[in-house]
């Protein structure tokens, strides 16, 4: 955000800090009701408009609680879908075409097949439907921070470590869908940094939550018409041309460039993007004049490019994995703890 929009955005920051306010006062007073499922339900979200790594972690705890046999389903918005209806995916169900669902949606069940998927921007009555019709008993709500209408077990909520000021503010002058007084209602806080830089929020908690660490690293590298992986190393010195429609682009483009490529471009389109024969003609003549070695896209987009794009261009998918860092400890028990009460 340019700091000379900063004086027209900041009055309409500050009422819809007074709504939000509102909002939340009125659900800690009842006013607004609050209804439960018959199912444990965790919910991962965050303070902050855009990406914050909360798919990476939404796979992270599935396969963590994998291991106590319950049956898992995902409450998720699907952004980017042709349609605003709800609807369900059950284990046995696949999702033909990533436009059905939205693209995280289509990313989760592609990895993940034995599992619910409920579709609903109404996460409660997502929720009840997964466990009705799904059968389900774990419920991780996606993006679910702000959805206080159905009550969770465990709130769990992402925090980057940027020290920008619009990360301070709230929308639209800044990235903030609530202020960081909100975090009080956090049960754990991922913080994506270090150890040293999470100490300015501690002071927004309260005393019994979790505070951890986490980064997002590189996982595999492969190639899109094949799955045939490729190592890492066979980045360093080379001239790579990258695209991705993400929340957190300049994410994308570090983790790139930790492999020291010898040059590096990244064609960068809007989050959920629905690339279009202009956007391949432009990556594809981006890769090609700047004589680049590598095609690279992340796993949220490649799944959205056409097999004739596919045949004419050798594209490699880089899948990022959500890891622990300092707090995993304190973070394990916290979750077991929802399963002994």
């Amino acid at each position: 955000m340019r700091k000379f929009l900063l004086p027209l955005l900041y009055p309409l920051s500050l009422l819809y800090r007074t709504l939000i306010a509102l909002r939340n006062l009125f659900f800690d007073l009842g006013v607004f009701s609050r209804n439960r499922v018959d199912a444990i339900v965790i919910s991962v979200g965050n303070l902050s408009v855009g990406g914050t790594g909360k798919t990476p972690l939404v796979l992270y705890l599935i396969d963590m609680l994998s291991a106590f046999e319950k049956n898992i389903a995902v409450i998720t918005r699907g952004y980017g879908r042709s349609s605003s209806s709800p609807k369900l995916y059950l284990p046995s169900e696949k999702i033909n075409h990533w436009l059905e669902s939205g693209d995280e949606p289509f990313l989760l069940k592609n990895r993940v097949e034995n599992l619910v998927i409920s579709i609903d921007s109404k996460k409660f009555r997502g929720a009840a439907e997964a466990v009705k019709k799904g059968k389900s008993e774990l419920i991780i709500l996606d993006d679910g921070f702000q959805h206080r209408s159905l009550i969770r077990d465990l709130d769990i909520v992402i925090v980057d470590d940027s020290k920008k000021l619009e990360e301070r503010l709230l929308i639209p002058a800044g990235r903030l869908r609530e202020p960081l007084k909100s975090l009080k209602r956090a049960d754990i806080v991922v913080f994506m940094g270090s150890e040293e830089d999470s100490h300015g929020i501690k002071g927004y908690l309260k005393d019994e939550t979790v505070l951890c660490g986490a980064v997002k690293e590189p996982e595999l590298l492969i190639r899109a018409d094949s799955n045939e992986a490729v190592s890492f190393s066979e980045l360093k010195d080379k001239k790579i041309t990258a695209f991705c429609g993400i929340g957190n682009p300049e994410g994308f483009r570090s983790t790139l460039n930790s492999f020291d490529p010898d040059l590096l471009e990244l064609l960068k389109f809007p989050d959920h993007h629905i690339y279009t024969q202009t956007d391949f003609t432009e990556i594809k003549n981006k890769f090609l004049s700047s004589n680049s070695d590598f095609l690279i896209t992340t796993e949220k987009d490649a799944f959205k490019l056409p097999p004739n794009f596919l045949s004419e261009i050798d594209v490699y998918i880089l899948r990022i994995a959500f890891k622990l860092g300092w707090g995993k400890p304190e973070f394990d028990k916290k979750i077991n703890e929802i399963f002994r009460s």
